[in-house]
């Protein structure tokens, strides 16, 4: 694999636009997260 220099300013924009758009669908994936706990009560067995 080589490393190519990019100084294109579309490139560099369409980047920016990628990683815009991939922050915002985890955004929308997190605030969709409903998070329920259920802790089982435990109950001491006398014996």
């Amino acid at each position: 694999m080589y490393s190519i220099p990019i100084s294109d300013s579309r490139v560099r924009e369409l980047i920016t636009w990628y990683l815009q758009a991939l922050q915002r669908a985890v955004d929308v994936v997190w605030e969709n997260i409903e998070w329920n706990y259920v802790f089982s009560k435990i109950e001491k067995k006398i014996e």
